[in-house]
């Protein structure tokens, strides 16, 4: 059931986001459920107290699948934040709060207020990333976790990747620098995705001629046919269950902590 509270603490936001994407990217899209199962398998890896009351924000929620997903699977509470107010509005009923926020205002009852920061798929879409998660971890206790996602390989930037806002495709090194200028201490980063990569080729070729902006963003991550939904969902579960650290992959998680001090 979607969720209308949304507590307005920013002003609402013009965004470039193409807004199509979230009526393509429900919970049971194969890169959705692919993307949790890289998260638990990684959170288990590394010790991530999942069965502890924490509570933490997912930056840039949009319409809530993950923060939803991750209250499935663990005991924690996911407040929710976004600058726009229509994604918001249709985030699910969770255990979460759901602000319209921009971390940028740095509300002083949320100074080291949570016990973990999500950032999935949003420090792509940042031009100058360093300023805005200092921002972030403005919220973020000492010692706290904070968690991202993000596109990998720069070869395969495509047309999907310009539409979308993407200012950057990442490596491993190129997070850890990342780590480092904001003074936080990786845990722990690993390609994920190595299955999705012949499939994002092949999406850098399909949308290379097309000029249609929402054409491109449904041409690039739309699944209609159920069964290969189905079946790159258990491919990329094999392949996270076989090769949790690939060489390479389509994406880049990783986990970090803010200092004691």
């Amino acid at each position: 059931m979607p969720n209308s509270k949304v507590k307005i603490l920013s002003p609402n936001s013009q965004l470039s986001f193409a807004q199509g994407w979230y009526d393509i990217a429900p919970d049971s899209h194969f890169w959705m459920t692919g993307r949790l199962y890289a998260l638990l398998h990684q959170f288990k890896r590394n010790h991530v107290p999942i069965d502890q009351p924490l509570r933490g924000l997912e930056i840039g929620c949009g319409h809530g699948v993950l923060r939803s997903q991750i209250e499935r699977h663990s005991q924690w509470t996911v407040d929710g934040t976004d600058l726009d107010l229509g994604a918001l509005k249709n985030n699910p009923s969770c255990r979460g709060e759901v602000y319209l926020y921009d971390v940028f205002d740095k509300e002083h009852f949320l100074k080291d207020y949570y016990d973990f920061i999500v950032l999935y798929d949003v420090i792509e879409h940042i031009e100058k990333v360093t300023p805005f998660l200092e921002a972030c971890l403005f919220h973020l206790k000492p010692g706290g976790y904070i968690f991202l996602n993000v596109p990998a390989l720069k070869s395969l930037t495509s047309n999907y990747d310009k539409v979308i806002g993407h200012f950057r495709r990442y490596d491993t090194k190129m997070m850890a620098e990342q780590f480092e200028a904001n003074g936080l201490k990786a845990v722990h980063i690993n390609y994920w995705g190595l299955s999705f990569i012949p499939l994002l080729w092949g999406r850098k070729i399909f949308v290379m001629r097309e000029n249609k902006k929402d054409t491109i963003v449904e041409k690039g991550f739309d699944s209609k046919n159920s069964f290969l939904n189905e079946m790159l969902s258990a491919l990329i579960k094999a392949e996270i269950a076989v090769m949790p650290n690939p060489i390479f992959g389509s994406s880049v998680m990783a986990i970090a902590k803010k200092p004691l001090q």
